[in-house]
């Protein structure tokens, strides 16, 4: 019979040769990193959905206090995606491989839209029934136009839910 000792010794060498091979892999990949740059008059940008195609969205200041835009990134170059009539600031939460970008729109922050950019337009996406709040936002979209959403009723508790069209 072994001893204790060497149980664990073999016990820490096969979890050292089982890490050593998961980590293998990772150590074989390269990446680049791409500066995305920001909107004109802008101090930055944030990325915050990525599709198969390549093309990035997310929001990026547009003047001297952070009041975001939406961006829709592909070949090389920023393109504002806008807001909503009568909103100050948009942010793209998700992108499908159409290119169909999801998020929100607002002038006051907790009073936002859900917002579906395509197209060069922006719409307004529906709430759930019988809501009448303002504070709603839509975060991913697949490729069959089905979207992911939340909204918090004025009175406080967030609700997910899906958007299955047709």
């Amino acid at each position: 019979m072994e001893s204790p000792c060497k149980q664990i010794s073999r016990i820490l060498i096969l979890l050292t040769l089982l890490c050593v091979a998961a980590v293998q892999p990772a150590f074989g990949q390269s990446f680049t990193v791409k500066d995305l740059g920001t909107l004109p008059g802008g101090t930055f940008s944030r990325a915050l959905g990525i599709n198969d195609r390549g093309q990035v969205v997310g929001d990026a200041a547009t003047g001297g206090f952070f009041v975001p835009h939406a961006f829709l990134f592909e070949d090389g170059a920023m393109v504002d995606l806008g807001t909503l009539p009568g909103a100050q600031f948009s942010e793209a939460l998700g992108i499908n491989n159409r290119g169909r970008v999801v998020g929100f729109s607002g002038a006051i922050v907790r009073f936002e839209d859900a917002v579906l950019f395509e197209n060069g337009a922006i719409v307004k996406l529906p709430t759930l029934p019988g809501g009448t709040d303002n504070n709603n936002q839509a975060f991913d979209i697949n490729d069959h136009g089905q979207w992911s959403a939340w909204r918090v009723p004025r009175a406080g508790n967030r609700t997910h839910f899906c958007w299955i069209t047709g």
